[in-house]
């Protein structure tokens, strides 16, 4: 999520069907800001996406930057471990 909070836009979730709900309950701060919103995998579908992705887009560049600085290090970090990983693989 700290990704998602420091680019300042709008997300979509869809969470994976197994599970205890965690995934779904991490977007609830976004949710409550206006910020994110959930879909069931179940519902989830190429048509949902279709109708319902130029709404993101519109309710993503009306947002102001969000964020802070611990969740800019946040992203920075995942970045780092994701260069890791792909120079490791590369190796």
């Amino acid at each position: 999520m700290p990704n998602s909070v420091a680019l300042g836009k709008y997300a979509i979730f869809v969470p994976l069907a197994t599970g205890n709900g965690e995934q779904a309950k991490n977007a609830d701060f976004l949710i409550s800001h206006g910020r994110a919103q959930v879909i069931p995998q179940a519902q989830f579908s190429s048509e949902w996406l279709i109708r319902n992705l130029p709404h993101a887009f519109e309710i993503g560049s009306a947002l102001p930057l969000g964020g802070s600085e611990d969740d800019l290090g946040a992203v920075e970090k995942i970045i780092e471990l994701m260069v890791r990983a792909t120079d490791r693989d590369n190796s």
